[in-house]
This record gives structure tokens, sequence and C-alpha cells, in this order.
């Protein structure tokens, strides 16, 4: 069987999972077969606005303590939307500065509010529930973040997605990669060999994005080689039941090439720069199409930056608007990945890549408990953490930390969640990141760094 992936689903669970919102700009990470996975990106992060904290100055003190505030807002999002609507009836657990746990249930506008909170005493953790989608929490909140929105996203893939699939003809080996994705929302696929199987959504006509590709000759430790057989652009109409349609590259696209380099993380002891290889391709924030790949990739001579040469297709009826190209440099499981909007540029690109996090605790793959302290050390500043936990079907739950810092603890689940039916027992897979915000919009991220799984125990 091949890879199908949803845009609601990666190797580190990054899908849309850093805060309230969750847009589209999400990317996947595939290195062509040397180290399988993906990290979708530009999802939409938490743009909470800042509150004053009291300046009054009237002595109250304790007796003012524990007159704080706290407003949560909960947003409901079905399979594929990015604007949500309030949740009402979600449960949301706050843990007070101090210790005490609260609950409350929000109401028709999404909202809960919890009083008597003494702000000096530290900050508060926020977990959200909803049955039927991820369990979403924030730690490290602080009285200046003033209302915490949080986006409770459905868990899995959507079941109104129909399947299509079929075969590639006219591939140059049967032993290469077949990559397919379409314009419109759904299941990607690659893997390797002819037969092909995606998910789109019903009803809306699409254009299909197949490529074929294989590794070059000289293809070894951070030198990329690849060789793009065919591209192939193809428009379907749309269907509303599972449909076979074969794919034929005697009719292939001409892709546009362009040549051009990314700098490495600036720090000279990362690993990223010693073992990392470059990679780039370009994604649909509009659907599941992959649009480009690498043919070579190669560090510079001085060791500072990536040199890459890169082939895109422009499926027709894309607005370049939707278009997202992801920089990386890739190291086994871990990654690190700056995403632009638009097409692969030529030249040399301004983008910042952030250094991998050095794990404390965990530390390799012994398993951790699950709500012990989990540790870091980051090299890069103004980063939020973020640790996904994942079953087989995709995320489950998402914790968000506050910015720059080097710990954080998994709360206890609200009280209407059941941990094992949730998360099963034994252990758990987790992934652990490091995202910045865009610094023309801060309701998005454009660079992140993800470790190898974390394994916590429950």
């Amino acid at each position: 069987m091949g890879s199908r992936t949803t845009r609601w689903m990666t190797i580190v669970g990054l899908a849309c999972a850093v805060a309230a919102g969750c847009g589209d700009d999400d990317s996947a990470v595939d290195d062509g077969g040397r180290d399988d996975g993906n990290s979708e990106g530009a999802a939409d992060a938490d743009a909470d606005g800042d509150a004053e904290p009291d300046a009054e100055g009237d002595g109250g003190g304790e007796a003012d303590a524990a007159t704080g505030t706290l407003s949560v807002l909960v947003t409901a999002h079905e399979w594929y939307d990015d604007e949500g609507h309030p949740a009402e009836g979600a449960t949301v657990a706050v843990d007070k500065p101090g210790g005490e746990r609260v609950e409350e249930t929000t109401g028709a506008d999404g909202r809960a509010t919890f009083g008597a909170i003494d702000w000096s005493l530290g900050d508060a953790s926020i977990t959200a529930a909803l049955e039927g989608y991820v369990v979403h929490s924030r730690t490290g909140v602080a009285e200046v973040d003033g209302e915490v929105e949080l986006g409770l996203f459905r868990r899995g893939p959507s079941p109104d997605l129909v399947e299509l699939s079929g075969t590639a003809l006219g591939m140059a080996a049967d032993a290469n990669t077949l990559s397919v994705g379409t314009t419109i929302r759904g299941e990607a696929y690659w893997s390797d060999g002819p037969d092909w199987s995606i998910q789109v959504e019903p009803g809306a006509a699409f254009a299909i994005v197949a490529a074929e590709r294989h590794s070059g000759p000289g293809f070894s430790g951070q030198h990329l080689e690849m060789i793009i057989d065919h591209w192939l652009l193809v428009d379907h109409a749309a269907i509303t039941a599972a449909t076979t349609f074969d794919l034929d590259f005697a009719t292939g696209a001409t892709p546009t090439v362009v040549e051009g380099s990314f700098p490495m993380p600036a720090r000279a002891e990362s690993r990223l720069r010693t073992n990392g290889l470059g990679w780039i391709t370009s994604f649909l924030t509009v659907g599941s199409a992959t649009v480009s790949y690498p043919t070579v990739t190669d560090p510079a001579s001085d060791w500072n930056s990536v040199e890459y040469t890169v082939e895109y297709v422009e499926p027709a009826g894309v607005d370049v608007a939707d278009v997202r190209t992801q920089y990386c440099l890739v190291q086994s499981d871990n990654y690190s990945c700056a995403i632009e909007d638009g097409y692969p540029a030529a030249g040399a690109q301004a983008v910042t890549l952030l250094d991998l996090p050095r794990m404390i605790h965990p530390s390799g793959l012994t398993p951790y408990p699950l709500h012990d302290p989990i540790e870091w050390e980051a090299w890069d500043n103004e980063v939020y953490p973020l640790l996904v936990l994942e079953d087989d079907a995709g995320r489950v739950w998402t914790i968000r930390g506050a910015m720059d810092a080097t710990s954080m603890v998994v709360p206890t689940l609200p009280s209407i969640v059941d941990e094992a039916e949730l998360l099963g027992t034994g252990v758990v897979e987790a992934s652990f990141a490091i995202y910045r915000l865009r610094p023309d919009d801060d309701t998005l991220w454009n660079t992140v760094a993800a470790v190898s799984p974390l394994i916590l125990e429950l």
C-alpha cells in the first residue's frame, strides 16, 4: 500500500495545531523516500489581544489579589473550515495560578469566563474539549494575554470525501515514486509504483497534479539529486461516488525550472548544518497537490546556505496567492522549514530557518511520564513550543506553550474526557516543535523546527 496523507495529518502533527485558528496553509515534507514525512504549515496561530494589568495602586492587598478574570473563546471547526463558529457546550478546564482547577461550559457565544484568579501567583493553563474534536490546551497563560481563543478541529479525515483511484500509464519505471494530488480539498498520495488512490471533496470539479520521480545517481549525504521523470496536469469533472481514472504521462506538462539558495540555521554547532538535507516543495492552500520538487540541493561552498534547483508546475485556475513554498533542512525525523508565499523563487531567499531545539526531558526513545515536566533548550528567540499527541488517525490533543518557554507540563484532561479512551493505554506518541509567527501577520506562523517523536508513558 502507498501513503495517503490528509492536510490535517502530519508526521509531527502540526497540521493547523498551533492555536486559535487553523488556515489551510499546510505543507507536506516528502523527501523522495529518504525520510518520508510531512510538515504541514502556515497554520493560523493565536492572535489574542493584550489586556492592561490593573495599575490603579488602590492598596487592596490580598483582598484584591484574587479578583482577576480570564475569558476563553472556543471555536469549533468542521473539516476544511477555516473560520469556525462559536463552540457552544464545550468544556473548558482552567488550572489557576496556585494550582486550583475549575471547569465551565461555554455558552452560545463560545465563551467561558473564570473569576477569582490571583495572577500574582503565576500563569494559568487552559484546556478545551468537545466530543469529536481534537482537544486543545494552552499553558503559560498570563494576564496580559487577554481573552484566549482555542480552536477545536474535527478529528480524523472528513467522512464526506470520496475515492478516486487508478493507474499511471507511461511511467519511466514502475519502481519510481508517484505522487498524486488535486486542486481541491482532500487527501494526496505518494508511493512507489503506478497504482494510486486519493480522496477528494465531492461535487466540485478539479485538476489532478501528478509527478513521477526517482533518486539520481549522485544522491548521497547532504547532496540531493532527484530526477523528475514526468509532470502531469489534467482536468477532472466533479465526482460524488468512488471513481476510477487512469493517468497518462504521454500528455505530460512542462515544468518551470528555477535556481536559488536559502540560509542554514545561523548557529555553527547546529546539526542541520552538518547533517541536514535541503528540500523544497510547494503546496496549495486550497488543495492536496504538491506542485514543485527539487532536482538538486547542495550545501554552498561556505557552508552557510543551501543551493537548489527546483521544478514546478502551475495548475490552471489556481491563484498564486493560494500557493506556498517551503524551504527545509531535513535530518531523519528532524526538520526545520520556512514557509513563503508563492511558487519557488530564483536567487537568494531571505528566509530564517530555526535551529532544532535540544530536548532535555525526555531524551531518546525511553518512555517518559505524560505529566512530568517536558524541558528543552532553544537557540532561537520569539518562538512558541507545540506538543501534539497522536493516534493512528492523526492528532488527538495539541498543547501550546508560552513564547520562549523552556518547559511545559501537560495538563490533566477535562472531566468529560476519558484519558484511556482518548490516548489508549501504555504509551502515546507525541511530536514536539517550536515555531515563530510571521512578522507581517501574527495570526500565522512561517517557520518551524521539529524533533523526532517523543514517547510518553500514560
